[in-house]
């Protein structure tokens, strides 16, 4: 990730907590029929009444297929509801997650309908978004209190996303699967802001904790207030001499890679992130299609910061500076900030650059 999310408060996380506390009664209680009084939390009756078919009515029927499982299918499920919420199953390769497919099957046929619903149908009443709010809300709070701007996706840095006051809002990715996993639906630990193309063209319903070969792998923690652009380095490093190609469009010319780093190390969460959102071919394609034009930008304010007397460094320390403050504050900003940096530590580019200047003059 470019950078992290900042937890939030917000009411909505409040529904969640709610079915959580229904599932703990259920498993706690073990009861043989649906008890409203035992297992609803007073101020959540209400909107249960009020929502026969989604809510009152799938979870009697959860209630009964509970008390009559086996121990063993008990314990599994019990399990998935503990395992499946805690967010440092990302980061921590010892923590295997519960899908469907490992529940008793009558158990597995009642709960994924149920669950998956309590997403696609938010708000399933109007007291619902009354006491907990929307997603509108959350989204507009989440992206406010971003300290880094928030309106460039952090999974990619190439999407800008709909400022909060705006009557849309970008779509919500489900980080782990919830057609695949249990009791996650609506747990804000594991709901992020996503822009269209990594949501709905790269990740798509990808189990991010598993490779393709079916092995375990860790994955960035969203909210990790570690993961800052600071600690985020993507290095063009060339392949081959280039002292005659033509700087406009060196990076057509000769052979080169991407080097991408986090605090100047290679992990498995990078490495996860990369081939999630498939962002090395992705950026090293946006870089050739841009170089030519972030290289003109370049030799203008070059030629300007000669006509000021303005030395070499001093030009390459201010362009840095702006150029590392737009990569969360412009889309492909953080490839923008590579390239300059790239170009502007390049061997002898001072009198590279002066001889193009002298070309356009």
């Amino acid at each position: 990730m470019i950078y992290s999310y900042n937890k939030i408060s917000h009411k909505i996380t409040g529904f969640h907590r709610h079915i959580s506390y229904v599932f703990e009664k259920i498993f706690k209680l073990d009861l043989a029929i649906y008890d409203e009084e035992k297992l609803i939390h007073p101020d959540f009756k209400k909107i249960v009444r009020d929502s026969k078919k989604r809510l009152e009515e799938p979870l009697k029927k959860i209630v009964v297929v509970y008390y009559y499982l086996p121990s063993s299918a008990k314990i599994q499920l019990k399990d998935a509801f503990t395992v499946n919420n805690d967010i440092k199953c990302l980061t921590d390769n010892s923590k295997y997650l519960v899908p469907y497919e490992a529940l008793h099957p009558a158990m597995a046929d009642i709960l994924k309908p149920f669950l998956t619903s309590l997403w696609d149908e938010y708000p399933l009443v109007k007291a619902m978004e009354t006491d907990f709010g929307s997603v509108k809300s959350h989204y507009k709070d989440l992206i406010s209190k971003s300290i880094y701007g928030g309106f460039i996706c952090p999974f990619c840095g190439l999407e800008k996303f709909d400022p909060p006051e705006d009557k849309h809002r970008e779509a919500y990715d489900h980080y782990l699967a919830k057609a695949k996993y249990p009791f996650i639906s609506i747990n804000f630990d594991l709901l992020f802001p996503t822009c269209h193309k990594c949501n709905s063209k790269e990740k798509k319903d990808l189990d991010v904790l598993y490779d393709n070969k079916g092995v375990k792998r860790r994955a960035y923690n969203p909210y990790d207030e570690k993961l800052t652009p600071d600690s985020l380095h993507i290095s063009i490093i060339k392949e081959e001499p280039y002292e005659k190609s033509d700087l406009k469009t060196l990076l057509k010319r000769v052979k080169w890679h991407l080097e991408i780093r986090r605090n100047a190390k290679i992990d498995q969460e990078l490495e996860t992130w990369l081939d999630v959102y498939r962002l090395n071919a992705k950026y090293k394609f946006i870089i050739k299609q841009y170089e030519t034009t972030w290289f003109e930008i370049l030799e203008k304010r070059f030629k300007r910061a000669l006509e000021r007397h303005e030395d070499f460094e001093t030009f390459k320390k201010e362009e840095l500076k702006e150029a590392k403050y737009m990569i969360t504050n412009s889309t492909g900003g953080i490839l923008k900030y590579s390239y300059f940096k790239f170009l502007l530590e390049s061997e002898n580019i001072e009198k590279r650059l002066y001889q193009c200047v002298r070309k356009i003059s």
